[in-house]
Formats: structure tokens, C-alpha cells, sequence
């Protein structure tokens, strides 16, 4: 099954309910490991993802902390910032 998710979303908010539907299919075996890494790349590249160099306070607590495990683990490596 072919999922839908927004990438350009309005809000922080609307982002960390797209962030938690696609962890929790991932979990549900719906989209592949490397789909997710895809998807968090091009959130990344939206500028709400991140607040400075941390992840964004609301996504956080959206999310929580086992989702957020699972998109660090992914965007390790990530240049978020150039310095």
C-alpha cells in the first residue's frame, strides 16, 4: 500500500503528526527503512525540522522519544547547517 505524506506542511505541528504516521508505518512493516530516511531528509530540508542545531522543541514532545530515537538514528550523519 503506497503511502501519502505532506512534505511542505504548514505548521510544526501538522509536521510532527507527518513524522509520527511515518515512523509508526515503519514500525508496521507499510514503508521501508530506507522510504523513511527519504521522507526525513526532504523535512530536513524544509527548515522545521530543526531549531538551531537540535531538533525542534514541539516536534520533540509530538513525537516523543522513541519516535525521535528512530529519526536521529536515520539522519545520522545529516548536515543540517553549514558552519
Amino acid at each position: 500500500m503506497d503511502q501519502k505524506y505532506i512534505i511542505h506542511c504548514k505548521s510544526v505541528v501538522q509536521l510532527g503528526d507527518e513524522i509520527k504516521k511515518a515512523v509508526d508505518n515503519y514500525w508496521n512493516r507499510e514503508i521501508t527503512d530506507i522510504k523513511l530516511k527519504e521522507l526525513l531528509y526532504a523535512w530536513a530540508k524544509t527548515g522545521k525540522l530543526f531549531k538551531g542545531t537540535d531538533y525542534n522543541k514541539t516536534i520533540n514532545k509530538l513525537c516523543g522519544k522513541s519516535r525521535m530515537s528512530v529519526v536521529e538514528k536515520l539522519l545520522e550523519g545529516y548536515q543540517h547547517k553549514l558552519l
